[in-house]
């Protein structure tokens, strides 16, 4: 027998989830109360729990911490597997983070880089040169020159091409490069 704090019933084991963070085992919400709970906070409502978690974090900051370190800790073999399969995601995470650490806005995902490769045929947008052996995704305003990260300010260039333009102008890249007057 177990005591659901939302209901205030006793009630037999059979009607609480399993719960091994907890010493008995066991949810301190009954089957009911919970499927309710995650209802209405959950799902309905993603900006309280949000808010929620956030001010969870913020008042147990250590034990956050704590569990964070032996969740990694117990599972480097999984993380390294899932980098070694997801090598494009993992490029393109940090990418974004970097990017945000430099103050700019935006973000892309993996499926639209390649269906930005499809777009471009797998060519280069600057020389037209096939990107066989790989590419440089290069913002297209530079960030530096207030370029955002979102996708439509993302092209697809050779390492040559991408170097050279580095973070000049496009109209000014491109007048170097031959193809405006």
């Amino acid at each position: 027998m177990k005591y659901c704090y939302k209901c205030k019933q006793t009630l037999s084991l059979d009607e609480f989830y399993k719960d091994n963070s907890r010493p008995d085992k066991k949810n301190p919400l009954c089957k009911v109360c919970l499927k309710a709970y995650t209802t209405q906070y959950i799902i309905n409502n993603p900006e309280q729990r949000r808010a929620t978690t956030k001010k969870y974090r913020d008042n147990n900051l250590e034990k956050c911490r704590k569990a964070s370190r032996i969740s990694k800790s117990n599972n480097k073999e999984l993380a390294k597997e899932w980098v070694k399969k997801n090598i494009d995601k993992v490029r393109i995470y940090k990418a974004t983070n970097r990017h945000k650490r430099r103050g700019a806005i935006g973000s892309y995902t993996p499926a639209q880089i390649e269906n930005l490769f499809k777009l471009q045929h797998g060519k280069c947008a600057s020389c037209k040169q096939e990107l066989n052996l790989g590419y440089h995704k290069d913002h297209i305003t530079p960030l530096s020159k207030g370029g955002t990260n979102y996708i439509d300010n993302i092209q697809l260039l050779c390492q040559p091409c991408n170097q050279t333009k580095f973070n000049k102008d496009p109209i000014t890249f491109m007048q170097q490069m031959g193809y405006l007057l």
